[in-house]
């Protein structure tokens, strides 16, 4: 074999190492405990840290994967989700919701039901997405690190 396929291989089987590492840790919820120990106790003999190296890939790999499930359902949210408000007025604006809409008062206003606008941009989806931003530039550093 030559040098190139015997690192390739060794990279590749310490990431599946990391893989099974990290995951076995992770069901058992004491990942956080293990990633402190990791951290005290970083190697500092040149395997010891590519192994190291291919925990914490597999760390943010799920960091990752738990951002992209995120956003996947706030943007489902998104579109789907709609906030209701009662309004008070004699003109109906937007989608109404008949079966709710009532008339309240003698003078013609009308007490309905309808969408509110601003849950379409609310500042949670601006906070999600420079969370996103900031997460996936940390990990293309860390990407070109490792």
């Amino acid at each position: 074999m030559t040098v190139g396929v015997k690192e390739t291989r060794r990279r590749n089987l310490l990431l599946l190492a990391g893989d099974k590492y990290f995951r076995y840790y992770a069901k058992r919820g004491r990942i956080v405990k293990a990633l402190e120990k990791l951290l005290r106790e970083a190697p500092e003999d040149p395997y010891g840290a590519e192994a190291f190296g291919a925990v914490v890939a597999q760390v943010a790999l799920h960091a990752l994967e738990v951002l992209r499930r995120a956003v996947i359902k706030a943007r489902r949210d998104k579109l789907v989700y709609r906030e209701f408000g009662v309004v008070y007025d004699r003109d109906l604006v937007g989608a109404l919701d008949v079966a709710r809409s009532v008339a309240a008062r003698s003078s013609g206003l009308y007490a309905s039901l309808t969408y509110l606008p601003s849950s379409l941009n609310a500042p949670e989806y601006l906070l999600l997405r420079k969370l996103v931003k900031r997460s996936v530039k940390t990990a293309k550093k860390l990407a070109e690190l490792l």
